[in-house]
C-alpha cells in the first residue's frame, strides 16, 4: 500500500484521517471484516459482503447524501487502520452526528481512540460544528464507558429496535463543543 500523499483532515498518534469515497469501499470492506468484533456485538453476525459500501451510503431519511463524511485512518505505511463515519448538519444547522469510530484490534486499547476523537473533535471545530451527537447500543458497555470519559452526557434512551440479528436499546449521547462559534451551555438533560 501506498501512503495517502492528500493532506490530512487531521492525524494523532500514527493515524491520520482522509476522507474516503466509494472507490475506497474495497479496503474498506476488509478493515470491517477485520473488525469482525463490533459487527458481531451489534449485529450477531459478520460484516456483510456489502457493508463497506452501505456504510458509504447509509444517511437517514431526510439527510442529503453529501453531509455524509466517511473518513479513513490511515498509518504512515498506507494502511487503513480505521474509520470515522460522521454526518454534518444532523438535525440542525452545525450539529454533527458521528455515527461509527472504529480502529481495528493493533490500535485498540493504548489510548489511540481517545486521541484520534480527540483530533476529529478539534477539526470539526474549524468546520464551525458546535455540538456532536453519537448512539451507542446499551451492551456495548466499553463504548459506552469510552464516550462518557471523552466528555459526551446527557443520554437518551430509545427503545429496543433491531440491529441486524439482534435487538438493542439504543443510547444516545451529546457533547457541546466549547470554544465553538456560537456555543450556548446546555440546559439540564431530559431523560426519556
Amino acid at each position: 500500500m501506498a501512503p495517502r500523499t492528500d493532506k490530512p483532515l487531521f492525524s494523532a498518534r500514527g493515524l491520520a484521517g482522509h476522507g474516503l469515497t466509494e472507490k475506497d469501499a474495497p479496503v474498506l470492506q476488509k478493515l470491517l471484516e477485520r473488525c469482525h468484533d463490533y459487527f458481531e456485538i451489534v449485529e450477531g453476525r459478520r460484516p456483510k459482503a456489502n457493508a463497506a459500501l452501505r456504510e458509504l451510503r447509509n444517511v437517514p431519511p431526510g439527510v442529503p447524501l453529501k453531509h455524509l463524511l466517511p473518513i479513513g485512518l490511515y498509518a504512515a505505511n498506507g494502511a487503513l487502520g480505521g474509520i470515522i463515519l460522521a454526518l454534518r448538519h444532523y438535525r440542525r444547522e452545525n450539529q454533527w452526528y458521528l455515527s461509527l469510530q472504529l480502529q481495528e484490534l493493533k490500535w485498540r486499547g493504548r489510548g489511540v481512540g481517545t486521541d484520534i476523537y480527540l483530533a476529529f473533535e478539534a477539526w470539526v471545530k474549524t468546520e464551525g460544528a458546535d455540538s456532536i451527537l453519537l448512539s451507542v447500543v446499551d451492551v456495548n458497555q466499553p463504548a459506552v464507558r469510552f464516550w462518557e470519559r471523552v466528555g459526551f452526557g446527557f443520554p437518551r434512551c430509545y427503545p429496543a429496535q433491531a440491529f441486524g440479528r439482534k435487538r438493542h436499546v439504543l443510547i444516545e449521547y451529546e457533547k457541546t463543543l466549547e470554544g465553538a462559534e456560537g456555543f450556548t451551555p446546555r440546559p439540564s438533560p431530559s431523560y426519556f
